[in-house]
């Protein structure tokens, strides 16, 4: 069959199949190899890129220590016990402001190495407009203290009291 065709045919033919071939190994061969190349040198160039900045921060000056906390922004009491109490006095004034009675306080236990920490664990009930000058009240009281956590479940009725579930966290130090 190929007797039939014309010598220019031919070599038409032979040139077409050299250049398939060329194509097929520059997408089977080279392609891949130019990629992986290239993404070797993006990994080359970003392990130098993190080399260099932990050697700048390795030479770099340790920071300056920040300023202590001041004494009016923690409950500064002589016991665990003490501060806790102290905690208490400021949330309950807190409730009277807000108008809110009764309310259940209680210490919670110290954790692993909160050592500068106290907390206390909050429950009350009333008008839900009351439980939340309650809790900015608190928030805006001196010592400093903030609410690690806090819940207002209010009824689907208007006239029953909305029920509050709080924690208020304050730092506290034996000393100022």
């Amino acid at each position: 069959m190929i007797d039939a065709l014309s010598p220019l045919s031919r070599r038409l033919i032979a040139v077409s199949l050299l250049l398939l071939a060329l194509i097929t190994i520059l997408n089977l061969v080279v392609v891949p190899l130019w990629q992986w190349n290239s993404d070797n040198l993006d990994d080359l160039a970003l392990a130098r890129t993190r080399l260099a900045r932990m050697q700048a921060i390795m030479a770099a000056q340790e920071p300056a220590k920040g300023d202590p906390v001041p004494a009016t922004a923690m409950v500064v009491a002589g016991t665990r016990d003490a501060a806790s109490a102290t905690l208490t006095a400021a949330v309950q004034a807190s409730a009277a402001r807000a108008q809110i009675t009764p309310l259940a306080v209680a210490p919670v236990p110290p954790l692993g190495r909160q050592a500068g920490k106290i907390a206390i664990d909050i429950s009350a009930s009333g008008p839900e407009t009351n439980l939340v000058e309650l809790l900015a009240d608190i928030e805006s009281s001196s010592p400093a203290i903030r609410l690690e956590r806090w819940s207002v479940v209010a009824g689907d009725t208007p006239d029953l009291p909305a029920h509050l579930e709080a924690r208020a966290v304050a730092l506290w130090s034996a000393r100022p």
